[in-house]
């Protein structure tokens, strides 16, 4: 669920490289990769009803997604992330 909140941000969002790409291109970018096996199609097409369900003329960002995926339980994700990342 990271790695796809991950990649639609980086896709979305503005980078001293390179300008963002519209969400609709970001999303479609996003199912061809879960179509080629490389994300979870499930996550990716919850991530579609996110962004449908959105006023896609407000920035959607990693944060968004993030909490409209996990809604009330944020914080014990972030604490069981923040646990794995002492145990590496």
């Amino acid at each position: 669920m990271i790695q796809i909140c991950d990649v639609f941000s980086a896709l979305t969002e503005k980078r001293p490289y390179r300008d963002p790409v519209e969400i609709h291109e970001a999303l479609d970018i996003i199912e061809q990769e879960a179509i080629n096996g490389k994300l979870d199609g499930f996550i990716v097409q919850k991530l579609k009803e996110i962004a449908n369900n959105l006023d896609l003329r407000e920035e959607i960002s990693f944060k968004h997604v993030f909490e409209e995926l996990f809604k009330d339980r944020v914080d014990e994700v972030i604490q069981m992330i923040s646990l794995m990342s002492k145990m590496i």
